[in-house]
């Protein structure tokens, strides 16, 4: 469950769709049919008791979680995602998918709270060529809640809560 943004900035999350920056070049069409190969989500660090954990999703099926700390199961372990849903989490999180690596941290947001933890996104295509996509919690923005929606939203389409355990945001 996701505790960084109020109900009211939830509420207000369609307002904040329409003033995000966008993160592809302008006129650029999301394709959710890339040939994106696999996509990775990674649960950063806070001050404090967060999760940290990664998720690799393969475009075929295939994955591994590696948790870190304070998660319900440390070390790796292999996933099986279906296709179908490595497609749907690829679809959310397209209109997020920058041109070039791109970090959202205190230097691009108006209001900032230190100390929270982060999401990280990085679709790596066929020919192995990756772009990143680091996004701080702390960054309470209006604007930026689609974004940690899409985010939080297919980190829960994939099948690790037994693996992240009560923690899981």
């Amino acid at each position: 469950m996701m505790r960084s943004f109020s109900t009211a900035a939830r509420v207000m999350g369609a307002a904040g769709l329409l003033a995000m920056t966008p993160l592809q070049p302008a006129g650029a069409e999301p394709d959710a049919d890339a040939d994106t190969a696999e996509i990775v989500i990674a649960a950063g660090p806070c001050f404090g008791r967060c999760p940290v954990y990664s998720t690799r999703i393969l475009a075929d099926g295939g994955g591994r979680f590696i948790g870190t700390r304070f998660v319900a199961k440390v070390g790796e372990q292999a996933l099986l995602v279906e296709p179908a849903t490595f497609r749907a989490i690829e679809k959310r999180l397209a209109p997020y998918r920058p041109a070039a690596d791109r970090r959202i941290g205190p230097e691009e947001c108006e209001s900032f709270r230190t100390d929270a933890p982060s999401w990280t996104v990085r679709w790596v295509d066929k020919s192995g060529e990756a772009v990143t996509l680091s996004f701080s919690l702390g960054c309470t923005d209006l604007r930026y809640v689609p974004l940690a929606e899409a985010i939080r939203s297919s980190n829960e389409m994939l099948p690790i809560g037994p693996l992240v355990g009560d923690r899981q945001r």
